[in-house]
C-alpha cells in the first residue's frame, strides 16, 4: 500500500505540504510518469474495494490525509489523475465510516471537495451563496468534467451522511447547496448523464439540513417571482421535472424516485414558498371533477396512482408528499380521492362540487 501510495504521489500521512511545489511537480510530470500515477491509483481503488485488510492499512498509514493533500492541487490535475483520486476517496469513505470523521475534522474534506466542484462546474459567485446563471448558449458540460463531478458528489454524500454538523458547518452546507443548485441548471452531453448528475445532486441535498434549502430559491441578483415572495423557483422546477421523469420510468421507484419525493416533501414542509409553488404545479384547480383522480397523465394523477403502489415505502412517500402540499390537513388530502365520488354520483353534493370548482382546495 505504501509503495502504491508513493507511486500515486499521495504522500500518505501528509495533510498539505507546499501546494505550489506540488503544482510544479504535477506540471513537470511527463506523460509516462502520469500514466504510472493513474495506474497506481487504479490499483489502489481495486485493492481497497476488495480487501478489508487493505482498508485497515489505508487507515493506519493515513491515506486519507494524502488524498486530501492531492485535492489541494485539483486545479492542476489531468483528468484521469483527478478521476481516480476522487474515486479512491469515495471508496475509502464508503467502506470505512470511521474515516469520515477524520476527513471532515482533520482534513477539511468538505471544503476541499466543494472547491473541486466549484472549479469543475465553473461556478462564478455573484453573491454569498449565489452562482451566476449559466450561459444558455454555452456548450454542455464536457463528459470528463461531469465524470469528476460525479465522483466528488459521491464522496460528499458519504461525508454528509447522518452528519448534522454544528454552527461552524452551516456556511459549508449552504455553499454546497448553492453549488448543487448551479448543477441542477446545467446540462451535460447526453440526457441520461444530465439525469444522473441531477440524481446525485438530489441525494446530496437530502443529506443537508433542510434549512439550507433557502439558498436554492433566494437569489437576490437573479431575482425571482413576486407571487412567491420574490423567490426564484427555477431549481425547484428542475426537481419537479426530475421527479416526473422518474415516475414515468415506471421502475426502481424506491431508489430512483423516493429520494426526490422526500427532498420536495421536506423542502415544502420547511419553506412556505416552495410548498406554494409545488402545489400550484402539482395540484392545480380541477377542470373536471367527474374524472377519477388516478386517471390521466398529469403529475397529480401519477402521484395519486403511487398512493396505491405495492411498495409500502413508495406509497407512504407519495402520500406524505401530497399530505404536506395539502398543508398537512387530512381532510384536504382525502379530497384527492373523494371529490370525483361526490360529483360523479347522482346523490353527490352539488354544493360541495361547486365549492370545489370555486375554491379548489387542492
Amino acid at each position: 500500500m505504501l509503495i502504491l501510495g508513493g507511486m500515486a504521489r499521495l504522500h500518505a500521512g501528509e495533510e498539505g505540504g507546499d501546494t505550489n511545489e506540488k503544482s510544479c511537480q504535477e506540471d513537470a510530470q511527463s506523460e509516462e510518469e502520469e500514466r504510472v500515477v493513474v495506474e497506481a491509483l487504479k490499483c489502489l481503488c481495486n485493492v481497497v474495494y476488495n480487501s478489508p485488510a487493505a482498508q485497515q492499512v489505508s487507515v493506519d498509514v493515513q491515506l486519507a490525509h494524502g488524498l486530501c493533500a492531492s485535492l489541494r492541487t485539483a486545479r492542476t490535475w489531468h483528468h484521469e489523475v483527478g478521476l481516480f483520486t476522487l474515486r479512491l476517496l469515495f471508496l475509502l469513505s464508503a467502506l470505512r465510516p470511521d474515516v469520515r470523521a477524520v476527513l471532515r475534522r482533520e482534513c477539511h474534506a468538505l471544503r476541499l471537495l466543494s472547491e473541486v466542484l466549484e472549479h469543475t462546474l465553473d461556478v462564478r459567485w455573484v453573491g454569498p451563496y449565489e452562482a451566476a446563471r449559466p450561459d444558455p448558449q454555452a456548450l454542455p458540460m464536457p463528459a470528463q468534467d461531469n465524470e469528476r463531478a460525479m465522483e466528488a458528489l459521491k464522496a460528499l454524500f458519504n461525508l454528509t451522511l447522518s452528519y448534522t454538523g454544528g454552527e461552524e458547518d452551516d456556511h459549508q452546507f449552504r455553499l454546497i447547496a448553492a453549488i448543487l443548485r448551479h448543477l441542477l441548471m446545467l446540462k451535460t452531453e447526453t440526457e441520461d448523464k444530465t439525469e444522473e448528475a441531477h440524481s446525485h445532486a438530489v441525494n446530496l441535498l437530502n443529506n443537508l439540513p433542510v434549512s439550507c434549502l433557502d439558498v436554492i430559491i433566494d437569489l437576490p441578483v437573479q431575482g425571482g417571482q413576486e407571487k412567491y415572495g420574490g423567490k426564484n423557483m427555477d431549481a425547484v422546477q428542475k426537481l419537479l421535472d426530475f421527479m416526473e421523469k422518474r415516475i414515468d420510468k415506471g421502475s426502481n421507484y424506491k431508489e430512483g424516485l423516493t429520494p426526490v419525493l422526500s427532498l420536495l416533501t421536506e423542502g415544502s414542509r420547511y419553506h412556505r414558498e416552495i410548498r406554494r409553488y409545488i402545489k400550484a404545479q402539482v395540484l392545480p384547480p380541477l377542470k373536471d371533477v367527474k374524472i377519477r383522480p388516478e386517471i390521466g397523465t398529469t403529475t397529480r394523477n401519477k402521484l395519486v396512482r403511487l398512493m396505491t403502489h405495492v411498495d409500502m415505502g413508495v406509497k407512504q412517500t407519495a402520500a406524505e408528499f401530497l399530505f404536506v402540499l395539502c398543508k398537512e390537513s387530512v381532510d384536504n388530502l382525502l379530497e384527492v380521492h373523494r371529490i370525483w365520488k361526490r360529483s360523479g354520483t347522482p346523490g353527490g353534493s352539488r354544493t360541495s362540487c361547486r365549492r370545489e370548482r370555486r375554491d379548489s382546495v387542492l
